[in-house]
């Protein structure tokens, strides 16, 4: 995951280019040992929250040819299907959720199952839905069959 600091998403310009210098420093310390980047990056106008196009894209340009991940800065969003609409124009492989778009960077995935389940219908397999939030050993099989997703990301090791 890229980030120039802890706290919130919303970067000025010279943050995302601290954070284009990290990935290339990444890219060429790893090179084709790397699979992607995990990225996101926030604008706030008037209570709405969305993606910071024109930085989400520099980071994206800066990333390839490895895949992105827009980490869960989306869970911040107002408008998660505009959102991933957004994010599926700019050929992001893949979208890290708990499905609380709006309600913070906390929330369970068990808590948001229905919106997890539209995110991937609406997805129609242009961009890989990754739920983590509370991902568990004892919920993980309900929550792949609840919602249809094909990815999850938890903290703790889950063994089939």
């Amino acid at each position: 995951m890229i980030r120039c600091r802890a706290g919130d998403f919303f970067y000025t310009d010279a943050e995302v280019e601290s954070m284009q210098k990290s990935i290339e420093e990444f890219k060429s310390l790893f090179g084709n040992r790397l699979s992607g980047f995990v990225i996101g990056c926030l604008k706030q106008q008037d209570n709405e929250v969305t993606i910071h196009q024109e930085h989400t894209k520099s980071l994206i340009e800066s990333s390839r040819p490895f895949s992105v991940t827009f980490h869960k800065a989306f869970d911040l969003l107002n408008d998660p299907i505009q959102s991933l609409d957004d994010l599926i124009e700019m050929k992001v492989e893949r979208v890290l959720t708990s499905g609380c778009s709006g309600k913070g960077l906390s929330g369970k995935v068990v808590d948001h199952l229905p919106t997890l389940k539209t995110l991937v219908e609406h997805s129609k397999q242009r961009i890989i839905i990754l739920a983590g939030g509370g991902v568990r050993m004892n919920n993980v099989k309900s929550i792949i069959e609840e919602t249809g997703v094909t990815e999850v990301h938890s903290s703790q090791v889950i063994r089939w």
